[in-house]
């Protein structure tokens, strides 16, 4: 059977201490200390943003113990920033830890809550016009939708989020998202949808000289091609796939499209091509 290959350069994905930023610890804050901010009317907003702040800086220590116990902690933490953040209309802020708290929640394997956190930050990054965190939030929607084998959904995000890319100037990312919604495609059975997303997807990288990327898409392409019958195309693809992979020097996709070769030939009943592939292929594999 031929294989696609379906690890293009994943849009990037802000890790945590780049959606929250990060600072050292200082003492922590309990939710009581929270609560009586709310209930002080000569603490200012400068102190009251100040102790947001430290919050989200409490949480980034709990995250990186990475214990299931220290994850919930610092969810609360997050919580209580939010609460904060809300109150002194520090919406871009406050959206910041929602996406956070979401990761939190992916992160613990509760993929649903964290679809419902990253969709109220993608409401208020929306409302904000922040254009390059709609996009990357837009992703981790998509992501985590297709780890929920949810396709559907993930497709429609990832739509979302290509316009933007294209908005921003951002090919690389824009190619990256069209790759995606070709596997995406090509697990739904649509394999001209796929095709279609996958040639805009390497005619953005033959402008931007990125082999790899372009290596993998064209094995993706004579995948499709061998799976609808052509297999001259297929052929013709596979082997343009194999000469960039050679130059890279990447085995292992080598010895995924020398596979995917001699599947065709000993498919056509060519059995000395095939053969030969095969054993070329084993090399690798």
């Amino acid at each position: 059977m031929n294989k696609t290959i379906n690890n293009l350069l994943s849009p990037s994905i802000i890790a945590l201490t780049l959606i929250l930023g990060f600072a050292p610890v200082v003492k922590p804050i309990t939710v009581s200390e929270t609560d009586n901010l709310y209930a002080q009317t000569n603490t200012t907003e400068q102190e009251k943003l100040a102790v947001a702040d430290r919050l989200v800086q409490e949480a980034l220590k709990l995250i990186q113990q990475g214990t299931k116990e220290s994850l919930l902690q610092a969810i609360e933490k997050g919580e209580q920033a939010v609460h904060l953040y809300q109150a002194l209309d520090e919406s871009v802020e406050e959206a910041k830890v929602l996406w956070g708290i979401g990761r939190v929640y992916n992160l613990l394997g509760d993929k649903n809550k964290a679809l419902k956190y990253y969709k109220k930050a993608l409401s208020i990054f929306q409302k904000e016009e922040k254009l390059v965190a709609e996009a990357e939030i837009l992703l981790a929607i998509t992501n985590t939708h297709n780890s929920l084998k949810e396709k559907q959904k993930a497709l429609d995000y990832y739509n979302q989020a290509l316009p933007i890319f294209q908005e921003l100037n951002k090919p690389a990312e824009q190619a990256s998202t069209l790759f995606l919604i070709g596997v995406i495609y090509t697990s739904l059975a649509e394999q001209n949808k796929a095709l279609t997303s996958y040639f805009q997807a390497l005619s953005i990288l033959e402008k931007l000289e990125t082999s790899e990327s372009k290596a993998t898409i064209l094995n993706n392409i004579g995948s499709i091609y061998d799976n609808l019958g052509n297999k001259e195309n297929a052929l013709d693809y596979y082997h343009q796939s194999l000469t960039i992979f050679k130059e890279l020097g990447d085995l292992k996709s080598q010895g995924t499209t020398l596979n995917n070769i001699a599947f065709i030939h000993n498919f056509l009943g060519e059995t000395d091509k095939a053969t030969d592939y095969y054993n070329q292929a084993f090399i690798f594999i």
